[in-house]
């Protein structure tokens, strides 16, 4: 076989959708089987670039109800937790809006053209690509189902997506969070699964969080601008570390601990409008060539003296 056809046959395993069973991982009915009970369905399942799955977003309209969106996430192993679906009402111009941006998604472009006589068309290499199922049932029962992966860039996937973005618009927490720092609206409904409580508030608590260099600051140089996301006598703790308490102790802590320890959020519970606490594990290992173990934590977030949510304490369980 030569290198072309070796790269061209790789490239279409790649693109070639996997068989669907989102109904078997999110505990869900049959696409089939909700048409026969007279529901109409529009979903999207969503597999990461490491191959994992990354969540289900539905589009429901059932007999006598309203239209809905209901999100879920993939079940619990021992690296994830599980989560309860999210759900909301959506409009009937927003139901009728995603159906109607829907035809045609299941539509397969045509190959390109092969290359003149004596040129060698380019290849390209796609690797580790996000993947959709994109599914429907409609009121006659009839399934419509495409699946695509981001080497193709088609009309399934550019759906998927679309419906993952209406889906983040139609639960007001999901869309508090700040969608410039997460990957893409997927990523983002999966960060909102964390929220609990007062979900407003945490999204709040939580997009500071992400403010760039805080999760996982690259170096010690990062204590001071990052002293502004710590409350006056916050106190923070490391394992087998003293306490740090002030503004400048407590984010020299912070960001001193290095490459071998992180917090790592589980949940982010809003336990009122001016108190969100993160629970979580702090990875860490005693050198660079161990293994990891974790530790439980708590980091809590406060609005205080005028200022937006900033840390209050951390330290371990």
């Amino acid at each position: 076989m030569t290198l072309r056809k070796f790269v061209l046959a790789a490239l279409l395993l790649l693109a070639t959708p996997a068989v669907a069973q989102e109904a078997k991982t999110y505990g869900v009915p049959e696409i089939a089987a909700l048409g026969t009970a007279n529901t109409l369905v529009v979903r999207a399942a969503f597999t990461d670039s490491n191959g994992q799955p990354a969540g289900l977003v539905s589009f429901i309209r059932a007999l006598g109800e309203e239209p809905r969106v209901e999100v879920r996430m993939p079940p619990a192993n021992e690296w994830r937790q599980a989560f309860p679906p999210m759900t909301a009402t959506i409009s009937a111009a927003t139901w009728r809006a995603l159906v109607e941006d829907g035809v045609g998604f299941d539509i397969v472009p045509a190959p390109p053209p092969p290359p003149e006589p004596g040129k060698v068309d380019a290849l390209a290499l796609c690797m580790h690509p996000w993947s959709v199922t994109v599914e429907t049932v409609d009121a006659l029962g009839d399934v419509r189902r495409a699946g695509e992966n981001a080497c193709r860039k088609g009309a399934a996937l550019r759906y998927g997506f679309a419906l993952a973005k209406v889906a983040v618009e139609a639960l007001p927490a999901c869309a508090a969070l700040d969608a410039g720092r997460t990957r893409n609206a997927v990523t983002q409904l999966g960060e909102c699964a964390l929220l609990s409580g007062d979900r407003a508030a945490a999204a709040e608590a939580y997009n500071v969080w992400k403010t760039p260099g805080f999760a996982r600051p690259p170096g010690p140089d990062f204590a001071r601008p990052l002293g502004a996301l710590f409350f006056d006598q916050a106190e923070v703790t490391w394992p087998g570390a003293p306490m740090a308490k002030g503004i400048f102790a407590a984010s020299q802590a912070w960001v001193a601990r290095g490459a071998d320890q992180y917090f790592q959020p589980r949940k982010i519970i809003g336990d009122r409008a001016d108190l969100v606490r993160m629970q979580g594990v702090i990875w860490t290992r005693p050198n660079a060539g161990a293994d990891y173990a974790s530790v439980p934590a708590t980091l809590i977030w406060t609005r205080e003296n005028g200022f937006g949510f900033r840390v209050r304490s951390f330290k371990p369980d």
